[in-house]
């Protein structure tokens, strides 16, 4: 019952979701321990011939002769792999495949070289060597449950394989009876060392996950970018959820200065914000091994980019409730002199905040900076620009000064996007695209999407956001908030009555469709 126990544990937890891949950090590890173990096996295995010298026999000539070409074969192998490994610039997890490669090529020739000094036959009952390498290799390198089970069982058998090829060589007949008993003891530790691996493994991501960061312990990963990861978490006492997102420490020495610069500036604006439409800070700092981090309120909603993707344009009126909601967050962030700067679908997240549904909340401040400075960040159409191309205002392509209004044009290309399904403009190219927005007019939305019935209104306020001249453009968040409260006239309510019974009613698609906190 016991040994159904453990090899039930053990392929549960081969066959869960994150059997083939480590978390980053602790990848990394496995591949510097994987690394050095390579390098010190191929010294040692080097080292062993001299020793085989100085103790030869007359009569141990065979025993000299295969033994000393497994070891100059191994530690050929060994330094290859470890040149492979560590200077291959392989993926983590390539590099962990060769590993394990190399486990079962060493449980192969350890066996074969041990049955040639013991004799020719198969002893039984005997605890080969095999069985050490069985228990220590996974303590010493990480691997993930699906791998390690693998090469758990093909070194298994590359111990009767072993015994099989130096029985027919020596006799030219097999003995299986024999083989059975002989590999018996080696099984019985690979279903062990098995079983010793998951628990390894889990305690290595428990250690992982409860790393603190402040007060806040990791619970599960919910996305990963090209600025780092985003925890759920909660807090050690308060038991309160949280969203922590991060960025290693090798993470950020790779992207330099300007990585932590973007981290600290989201962190500190974001902080200095209280608006219940942005999204809540609760704690900023660095960890004890180098990490980045900051925790924020856990959102239970969907972005916006999400939302029309899955569900189609949304109707006018709540078009209108989403623009005052952000307007709200916006016009706290200027009166304090930030731009966002990034203001896109993917960036407003609506949720369910207490009793309220639909309530909306800006996130991401990372590429905030003081308004009326001209942006350092000034590049050739053909370059990279900040923030996201289908959603900048002109003035921030061509490199001028930029405040507020530049992020109102930013929100015009979102209201657009939610009541018609498209873009402002849509174009193969990245350059051609912001060409579009320095030079070209946009079409009425009302005209984009004709089945709408997009009110004038709204037309006339989406326009006024996207205009190419920032002059042209309401002045403020707050002003935009008043067109919008006016454009609400022409259009039905967006009632509470209506909001619950949309989320009511998309639920069980909400589920399957709720943001992953993009980074």
């Amino acid at each position: 019952m016991a040994a159904t126990r453990i090899l039930r544990a053990v392929f549960v937890e081969a066959a869960s979701a994150n059997a083939t891949r480590l978390p980053e950090d602790l990848e990394a590890r496995a591949v510097v321990r994987l690394s050095w173990l390579l390098a010190g096996s191929a010294l040692a295995f080097v080292g062993g011939i001299p020793l085989r010298w100085l103790s030869w026999r007359e009569g141990d000539e065979t025993l000299f002769l295969i033994s000393s070409v497994v070891s100059g074969l191994l530690a050929a192998i060994g330094a290859i792999a470890f040149g492979v490994v560590r200077f291959g610039r392989l993926p983590a997890e390539r590099a962990l495949w060769i590993g394990l490669g190399y486990e079962v090529l060493l449980c192969f020739a350890l066996a074969l070289v041990e049955q040639v000094i013991v004799g020719f036959a198969p002893l039984p009952f005997r605890l080969s060597s095999v069985a050490v390498v069985l228990v220590v290799f996974p303590l010493v390198v990480p691997s993930p449950p699906r791998l390690r089970l693998v090469a758990t069982v093909a070194c298994a058998i590359a111990q009767p394989v072993a015994l099989g090829v130096v029985a027919l060589g020596a006799r030219g007949q097999l003995d299986v009876r024999s083989l059975v008993a002989a590999s018996a003891p080696t099984f019985v530790v690979a279903g062990i060392a098995a079983w010793l691996g998951q628990v390894v493994h889990r305690l290595r991501l428990d250690a992982d996950r409860a790393a603190a960061f402040g007060q806040y312990e990791l619970v599960e990963r919910l996305g990963q970018g090209g600025m780092g990861e985003v925890w759920r978490a909660k807090h050690a006492k308060l038991m309160r959820p949280a969203a922590v997102k991060l960025i290693r420490p090798d993470e950020a020495d790779v992207r330099g200065q300007a990585a932590r610069a973007r981290f600290h500036r989201e962190a500190q604006a974001t902080a200095a914000l209280s608006s219940p439409h942005t999204v809540s800070l609760f704690d900023y700092g660095t960890a004890e091994d180098g990490t980045l981090y900051y925790a924020m309120e856990l959102l239970d909603g969907v972005d916006l980019e999400t939302l029309v993707r899955h569900f189609g344009p949304l109707p006018p009126e709540r078009v209108l409730y989403v623009l005052d909601q952000a307007c709200a967050s916006l016009a706290e962030a200027h009166a304090l002199g930030l731009v966002h700067r990034d203001i896109k679908p993917a960036n407003l997240v609506l949720c369910r905040v207490g009793a309220d549904v639909d309530f909306l909340k800006v996130l991401d401040f990372g590429l905030v900076k003081p308004r009326y400075l001209a942006d350092e960040s000034h590049v050739s159409l053909a370059g990279a620009v900040s923030g996201t191309p289908g959603y900048v205002a002109p003035e921030h392509i061509a490199g001028k000064p930029i405040d507020g209004r530049s992020d109102l044009y930013s929100l015009g290309c979102v209201a657009y996007f939610l009541a018609t399904g498209q873009r402002v403009f849509v174009r193969r190219e990245k350059a051609e695209l912001l060409q579009a927005h320095l030079t070209e007019e946009p079409v009425a939305p009302s005209q984009r999407a004709p089945e709408a019935k997009i009110p004038p209104s709204l037309d006339a306020l989406v326009l006024a956001l996207l205009a190419r001249d920032p002059a042209a453009r309401p002045a403020d968040a707050r002003a935009v908030r008043a067109l919008v409260r006016r454009a609400m006239h022409d259009a039905p309510s967006w009632s509470e009555e209506r909001r619950e019974a949309w989320w009511a009613a998309h639920l069980p698609e909400l589920a399957g469709a709720k943001t992953q906190l993009r980074l």
